[in-house]
């Protein structure tokens, strides 16, 4: 029996702690809907509580419905086809409201879709929403983020490790909506074979900006989908919660063997131990907080709230009372949003910083006053004052014979 026809899913959906809409949606289609194997999707909307939600609304229902219509017009065609075209329906649908409807206008979001065909997964994304696999003890990111960290990793501008808690980690150069066309990623070694006990997780950032990878590995190491995805969104909000948190897992056949002796006492144990690491103020001012610019300013600002008797946001340490005059505004925006730049934008941005480094090593250092002086006079300038000083001369010699005479 192949495992498209074993699969335990469970997915879930949160507000978090800090939106007051959840602009993150969700979606799946069976094998009765698509015609081919099972369809999965998660979109993270941007463009305020109104445009992110219908952004990542109308990806999730295009894209579902692309799918479909392709499959079952095309069953001999590539999955990979079928995903492309979906994303690229859901695309079509946001840039086109968002012309037409003034509320919506700049709305964007990010999407990630799978199939899941037979004994085999096929995958595609645009933006920072990701797909992992877990299997055997290790988990695997199985995408490329669309971000501007994820650029300057990879041109060697900063590490793996300076990008998990890089104050523009929110910065995203790819998304649903901003253009009438976009390019999809498909990965180049898929599709992937499914093995006994894979777990496939989709989720939006709002889950892996606050909790690390080894926290997700660990907990899907320890409990089947229906337990892991509540868990994981527990995780999140316990961290902060700054934006919304959605999360889909799809596992193949039986789970680990730590899932057949499932004790949820012991789980629950574990959660309050993972909620409680690497959760210090300057852990998460180093992750969450891209407005301050030191952990010094940071418990500053957490001293000051509570010296004044204010609540604080522990992400931030700034203090949650409202300042005068804003008692009114609306309320749930997170202190962390998401900007949206397409590839040319971060190209041109590079190409200036590549400019003027190379600006920077050409030039030469200033050194001494006088070594700067001697280096910035041209030997014009000298033939030049060599006159001035022989005119001067010869001036002065002609005064003092008028004078004698």
């Amino acid at each position: 029996m192949p495992f498209e026809e074993r699969l335990d899913i469970s997915s879930k959906t949160d507000v978090g702690q800090a939106r007051a809409k959840n602009e993150d949606n969700l979606g799946e289609a069976s094998p009765d809907e698509t015609g081919r194997g099972w369809f999965f999707v998660v979109a993270d909307g941007m463009g305020g509580a109104v445009g992110g939600a219908t952004a990542s609304g109308l990806a999730v229902e295009n894209a579902k419905a692309g799918y479909c219509e392709y499959m079952r017009s095309k069953p001999l065609e590539s999955p990979f086809g079928g995903l492309t075209y979906a994303v690229e329906r859901a695309n079509q649908s946001i840039f086109d409201r968002s012309r037409t409807d003034e509320s919506c206008y700049g709305m964007g979001t990010t999407i990630v879709v799978m199939a899941i065909i037979g004994d085999m997964v096929y995958t595609a994304h645009v933006g920072d929403s990701r797909i992992y696999r877990y299997r055997d003890g290790r988990l695997e990111k199985m995408m490329r983020d669309h971000t501007r960290v994820q650029m300057l990793s990879d041109q060697g501008i900063i590490t793996p490790a300076e990008a998990n808690h890089h104050p523009e980690s929110h910065v995203i150069n790819r998304n649903l909506g901003g253009r009438p066309d976009v390019e999809v990623d498909t990965p180049a070694d898929g599709p992937f074979p499914l093995m006994e006990g894979d777990t496939y997780l989709l989720c939006s950032d709002g889950l892996h900006g606050l909790v690390p990878d080894d926290t997700i590995r660990r907990v899907l190491d320890k409990a089947p989908p229906k337990h892991a995805s509540a868990a994981l969104v527990e995780l999140a909000n316990r961290r902060g919660g700054y934006d919304n948190i959605t999360v889909s897992l799809v596992t193949a056949g039986k789970g680990p063997a730590a899932w057949e002796d499932f004790d949820e006492v012991a789980f629950r144990k574990l959660v309050d131990e993972l909620a409680l690491e690497e959760t210090s103020d300057t852990a998460l001012f180093e992750a969450h907080d891209p407005d301050s610019r030191a952990p010094a300013e940071f418990e500053t600002q957490r001293l000051k709230a509570i010296a004044a008797g204010e609540p604080i946001d522990r992400a931030t340490g700034r203090s949650t009372a409202p300042k005068k005059g804003e008692e009114d505004k609306p309320k749930g925006q997170a202190s962390r949003n998401t900007v949206m730049l397409d590839e040319a934008e971060m190209g041109g941005m590079f190409a200036a910083m590549r400019a003027a480094d190379a600006v920077a090593a050409t030039s030469p250092s200033p050194g001494t006053p006088a070594e700067s002086l001697k280096k910035g006079i041209s030997p014009l300038v000298i033939v030049l004052l060599l006159a001035l000083l022989f005119t001067v001369a010869l001036v002065a010699v002609l005064i003092i014979v008028l004078i004698l005479k």
